[in-house]
């Protein structure tokens, strides 16, 4: 899988933050990703990691409009496992 190398230190970061190894992370976004590409999910994942961190972070708890589905509940499920 070819990422930018942006991307890769976003994943790690995402991974740091919740505790979670790269390979857990890159299963879960696999096995959400529906009909999408896995690089292209990931890069998804990515950008709907942080926009829901920053919505999160200004007191905003209600998930941004558009937010793939798949992102949406990886976000519950890494909550959940607080």
């Amino acid at each position: 899988m070819r990422l930018e190398l942006y991307s890769w230190d976003a994943l790690k970061e995402i991974c740091e933050r919740e505790d979670i190894t790269l390979n857990e992370l890159c299963s879960m976004i696999d096995q959400r990703r529906g009909v999408m590409g896995l690089t292209a999910a990931i890069r998804v994942m990515v950008l709907g990691y942080f926009r829901e961190s920053s919505t999160q972070a200004e007191g905003r708890a209600v998930p941004r409009r558009g937010t793939p589905a798949f992102v949406a509940d990886i976000m519950r499920h890494l909550k959940a496992s607080d």
